[in-house]
């Protein structure tokens, strides 16, 4: 989101949807989908997008409802798609992966 490609949000946990990363823009910006480019599938995620009013939307996606998985040749990529397109200053993600037995979640 910063243009950065060097920039990295690492979680040691499997499941981060109880708060995740909060990314606030320069303006509003009409947002469909995130792709994120992560180490292993995000399975599920809740994502929070706060207009410049202040009113906040959440959506809770799944691999059946809104997420897919695209590889790129060495990189996979996690697409969180809203049920809707939504205008956003503002946006959490807390992203969780399939197995409680992984330990970080990359992106």
């Amino acid at each position: 989101m910063d243009n950065n490609l060097g920039s990295i949000y690492e979680y040691y946990g499997w499941n981060d949807k109880g708060g995740g990363l909060t990314y606030e823009f320069d303006a509003e910006y009409e947002i469909g989908s995130l792709g994120l480019i992560t180490t292993a599938s995000v399975a599920t995620a809740t994502v929070k997008c706060w207009e410049e009013n202040g009113t906040m939307q959440s959506f809770n996606l799944s691999m059946s409802n809104g997420i897919s998985v695209k590889l790129d040749g060495k990189k996979q990529y996690s697409i969180l798609t809203l049920p809707e397109a939504v205008k956003a200053k503002k946006i959490q993600f807390g992203p969780a992966r399939e197995a409680s037995n992984c330990t970080l979640v990359s992106i």
